[in-house]
């Protein structure tokens, strides 16, 4: 039984550990508090695998990601020197333009509201549709989690742009 689980959940690991760490990073922990917030999440996953295999495990392992990075948030502050600590790895020709890229993405990212970075990073980096959204984010409504993504976005579009905000409602849901 044991080796099956184990199988089971280095299969689903293997599946989401990567869109995971993007998840937790893009949250606003650094490289290395992220990969100790994945792997305490695969420990809780694996801890609970057989009573909850059933369940939606991705909202599961979300839910607790989120709750991780907040519980460490709350122990140190959210400066934004904090929040871009870590290099990124970055494996790329251009390196100083990913960086330069990334950076900003980040500081981007810092200028949303709590609920408005994490209804985006849920949609477009892990790929979550909005009531699998709606789970992760302690049961909100889904109108609430169309709210908090078109806001992001139209926030990100004006941080990334330096330019106006943008007040079209056309391709905002």
């Amino acid at each position: 039984m044991s080796d099956r689980r184990d199988k089971e959940v280095e299969a689903f690991y293997d599946a989401h550990q990567g869109k995971l760490l993007g998840f937790v990073r893009g949250m606003g922990l650094g490289f290395h508090d992220a990969e100790d917030v994945v792997n305490d999440c695969f420990e809780v996953i694996w801890r609970y695998w057989d009573r909850l295999r059933d369940e939606n495990l991705r909202a599961f392992l979300y839910t607790v990601a989120k709750h991780e990075v907040y519980k460490r948030s709350c122990r140190r502050s959210r400066r934004l020197e904090d929040l871009l600590a870590d290099p990124p790895a970055v494996t790329a020709r251009d390196f100083a333009q990913q960086v330069a890229d990334h950076e900003t993405l980040r500081q981007a990212l810092a200028t949303l509201s709590d609920r408005e970075r994490e209804a985006v990073l849920l949609r477009y980096c892990v790929e979550c549709d909005v009531a699998e959204t709606a789970t992760i984010m302690d049961g909100i409504k889904q109108g609430a989690v169309k709210r908090y993504t078109s806001d992001g976005r139209r926030k990100l579009r004006r941080a990334l742009s330096s330019g106006p905000e943008d007040t079209g409602k056309a391709g905002t849901r």
